[in-house]
């Protein structure tokens, strides 16, 4: 192949690399030479980007790897881009084309017994507080994920109706009604934080836990930490299904309305010592009837007196 033995005699030479590296673009170039033989072209200015395809393609159904394609494609280049500048090639045919991606490596892995001899230790200074700390987070958000992912399956498993939200990490349920029987059966029930030990209301929150488990390629039996460390484990502790709060405060808020009929509902005045319900929130006759109207230099143009009420400007003073 033209210009071969010369561009060798450069790379040795001129650029002075290595025996080792002047013998690796060798072997590159003879495997080149033997693909365009198979072609029949001996001339450099013959050869177009479908031959160095054909070249990387064949090579690499026989097993070479894509970083040793990179460097034959790296060879080839160099040799066309020393060909170029002697005025014995037009065109760089290898310049387009693109080895294989390189598959990417995973981190090397520290073995169960390492992770043990490092966590199992009772914290004393604040860094090992910390330490202990950021474990037991991670592992009470595991398994509180996993009793949110038991009690989706137990709503699904009842027919309550809802409607998913994506997001990056998973999905949101928003359950839109549940039947009096299906609330009833809710309030009665209590699932566990899946852990060794934990023991179910039912059978089926008992099957439902173990399919989420079972998705985790985890058993109940064995879901625990590889390393001992002190105090952190999965606790098999009991929550409700669904909770009601026990004697809520309204707190101040905007003012919210209705998504189905549009009517104001109940908020607080700013002082907070009022609660203003609209008569319109009500299903039944309040039993009583408008006595003032108020608010009235801000009124809208449209607005019309309610009878021959007193008219005030703002709130009234107190009687």
């Amino acid at each position: 192949m033209r210009g071969r033995t010369a561009f060798l005699d450069y790379l040795a030479h001129e650029r002075r690399l290595s025996p080792n590296t002047v013998a690796a673009y060798r072997r590159d170039l003879d495997a080149f030479a033997t693909e365009l033989a198979r072609h029949g072209i001996d001339d450099p200015r013959r050869v177009d980007e479908h031959h160095v395809r054909g070249l990387i393609t064949r090579r690499h159904r026989q097993g070479l790897g894509p970083r040793s394609i990179q460097r034959l494609l790296s060879a080839i280049r160099s040799y066309y881009r020393y060909l170029m500048r002697e005025g014995l090639a037009d065109a760089n045919p290898a310049a387009a084309v693109k080895a294989p991606r390189a598959g990417k490596k995973l981190p090397a892995t520290l073995d169960t017994d390492t992770v043990a001899r490092l966590l199992d230790f009772e914290p004393r200074t604040p860094l090992e507080i910390r330490d202990k700390a950021m474990l037991e987070l991670f592992v009470n958000a595991y398994q509180a994920w996993m009793w949110n992912e038991t009690l989706s399956g137990l709503l699904d498993d009842i027919g309550a109706s809802h409607h998913r939200v994506h997001y990056g990490l998973g999905e949101f349920r928003f359950y839109e009604r549940l039947t009096p029987n299906n609330l009833r059966y809710l309030k009665k029930t209590m699932i566990p934080a899946l852990g060794p030990g934990a023991e179910f209301a039912s059978d089926r929150v008992a099957r439902i836990a173990n399919e989420v488990l079972a998705g985790e390629g985890l058993e109940l039996s064995r879901l625990k930490l590889k390393a001992r460390v002190h105090g952190v484990f999965f606790k098999p502790y009991e929550r409700a299904a669904v909770m009601f709060p026990r004697n809520p405060v309204l707190s101040r808020a905007d003012r919210t309305f209705c998504t189905t009929c549009g009517s104001s509902l109940p908020w607080r005045t700013k002082n907070g010592r009022w609660v203003v319900v609209p008569a319109g929130s009500l299903n039944d006759d309040p039993q009583a009837r408008p006595e003032r109207n108020i608010f009235w230099d801000s009124r809208p143009e449209w607005s019309l007196a309610v009878g021959d009420l007193p008219t005030f400007a703002e709130i009234p003073p107190r009687e």
